[in-house]
């Protein structure tokens, strides 16, 4: 039983974040506003290329590539 809240609860708090997310970089990718979230590391996406961004959540690393 405690196997099943485990592994439901690490996948479901990153994926409703990166959802907004991924449309919201889409649309503005000139705006800073959506890199500056407090959420995602603004250092990583600043020196790194603006086509490629790097997630970094506790329970898993996500990379969405544009």
């Amino acid at each position: 039983m405690p196997a099943e809240p485990c592994n439901s609860s690490p996948p479901v708090p990153p994926i409703r974040v990166s959802l907004p997310e991924l449309p919201a970089s889409r649309s503005p990718p000139a705006r800073p506003r959506s890199v500056s979230l407090p959420r995602l590391p603004s250092r990583t996406l600043a020196p790194a290329l603006p086509s490629t961004v790097s997630f970094n959540v506790e329970p898993r690393r996500f990379s969405i590539e544009l």
